[in-house]
């Protein structure tokens, strides 16, 4: 089965991140892959691995969409694969003209992209319910566990020094690295109520925006929190990201548009996450992750929920160095970090939906089966 992937994120960019591992490990006597790539050349490690991992690398960055569709169709791929969606530098309107028969949107867009010409959307029963079948345009085709890949190869570094971060020593370190854009009123609410209960909490952000810094600072203390409680992260480079990550204490995510990339972070780094169950696909992503990791505890109900369990954590040392210890092990053994395993159930979905078109049959909601 000839397997086309088309980005333009093939570089240091959270898509690859995730997915790397998967591409080296996808059985090459089953597929075979080609990568369009209409984004730069970093030069960086991890595009020099996303390479390797095809069978053959193409880049269209100076090719026509209408040119790279013909691309497409002349290498006769079987099942295509839009990497982007409705987001920035996307070609999805390369797959209008179906240069392939078999035509899928997955990870790097957590929602329908209201396209016909897409005939299945990955994602797994948490994220993509089948019961949610009538909000997408796309036939909704499940993962048996998570629908997000991982790098299982993730560089373990050593944890960096509170100090070196500029968090102080004895605080309880509430964080969430998601995206400024994401913070809604409630959830901001519902973040300076929990410090407003636990003395000696702060929030760590990652804001590097010194406009986004001052309006934060001041809402926090519209609602009665000292502003120098939130402390403001700078974008470093992801290893070195990655090492200041343990140092949090209880990761608290955002609502509705949740962590994706960032919680897979943490629970790598062995760090609780703490999230609230919505109905949209990109309010369950975090949902998702943690019953990959056996801790769907931490997906709360709602904002009440969720504020009431931050303060518990935050009050019960035990329990949470006991979640630490349990997210620490999972590295080696939790589903969401097996990408061997992950690989093979994406192979068989792909091999489910080219098996259909090869028989003659239209797209159709493919449920979830055992991993094999």
């Amino acid at each position: 089965i000839r397997l086309g992937l088309v980005s333009c994120d093939f570089h240091n960019h959270a898509t690859s991140m995730l997915l790397v591992d998967v591409l080296e490990k996808l059985d090459r006597k089953r597929f075979e892959l080609v990568i369009y790539s209409h984004g730069p050349d970093d030069a960086s490690a991890l595009r020099q691995r996303v390479v390797a991992a095809a069978d053959r690398f193409v880049d269209t960055q100076s090719v026509t969409q209408a040119r790279q569709g013909q691309m497409i169709r002349q290498d006769q791929i079987d099942v295509l694969v839009d990497l982007k969606g409705h987001t920035e530098n996307t070609r999805i309107s390369v797959f209008c003209e179906r240069p392939a028969p078999v035509q899928v949107a997955w990870l790097g867009y957590p929602g329908t992209c209201g396209a016909a010409f897409i005939d299945y959307v990955i994602g797994d029963p948490i994220v993509t319910p089948l019961q949610a079948q009538a909000d997408f345009t796309e036939h909704i085709a499940q993962m048996p566990v998570c629908y997000q890949p991982n790098d299982s190869q993730r560089v373990r570094g050593s944890a960096r020094s509170r100090r070196d971060c500029g968090l102080p020593e004895g605080a309880f370190i509430y964080a969430s690295f998601n995206q400024s854009y994401k913070i809604t009123e409630s959830v901001f609410s519902a973040w300076c109520r929990i410090l407003s209960k636990v003395d000696n909490g702060v929030l760590w952000l990652l804001v590097p925006d010194e406009s986004v810094k001052l309006h934060l600072r001041r809402e926090a203390e519209d609602r009665g929190i000292n502003p120098d409680r939130l402390i403001f992260a700078d974008f470093e480079a992801i290893d070195i990201h990655r090492a200041r990550i343990p140092l949090a204490d209880l990761f608290i995510d955002t609502f509705p548009c949740g962590a994706h990339t960032t919680a897979s972070d943490a629970l790598w780094a062995g760090v609780p996450v703490l999230t609230v169950t919505g109905q949209s696909f990109a309010a369950r992503v975090a949902t998702s992750l943690l019953h990959a990791v056996g801790h769907q505890e931490l997906a709360c109900a709602s904002l009440a929920d969720y504020e009431t369990k931050a303060v518990e954590l935050a009050k019960n040392p035990a329990m949470l160095a006991q979640l630490r210890r349990e997210l620490e092990a999972g590295r080696d053994h939790a589903p969401l970090f097996d990408s061997s395993r992950f690989a093979q159930d994406l192979g068989n979905l792909f091999e489910r939906m080219f098996r259909r078109w090869e028989q003659g049959l239209a797209p159709a909601a493919l449920p979830a089966e055992p991993g094999k």
